[in-house]
């Protein structure tokens, strides 16, 4: 994956897009990611296409104290996550 920033453009840090905070398992970053595109893909604001999950990756243990249900990731980020996961399933 590839960004080419234009003449015109400046990439600024932008401190409220980074969290601080403890530890978040990969399981709950995959499934708020999957939550976060069908959100998008409901409202038609999703640009990228659509991701292949089985069922399985979205039984959200509660008990283990998940609370991505509501995370909104930005939508240029998530492209990155498609990308990643695209490029995950090509290695499987």
């Amino acid at each position: 994956f590839t960004y080419r920033c234009m003449d015109d453009e400046m990439i600024r840090w932008q401190e409220e897009e980074v969290q601080w905070g403890g530890w978040v398992s990969y399981r709950d970053v995959e499934c708020s990611a999957i939550l976060s595109i069908n959100r998008l893909e409901e409202r038609g604001e999703w640009p990228g296409s659509s991701i292949d999950t089985d069922n399985t990756t979205l039984e959200i243990d509660r008990a283990s104290g998940f609370e991505g249900e509501t995370w909104d990731y930005v939508p240029d980020g998530l492209l990155v996550w498609e990308a990643w996961v695209r490029w995950r399933k090509s290695k499987a």
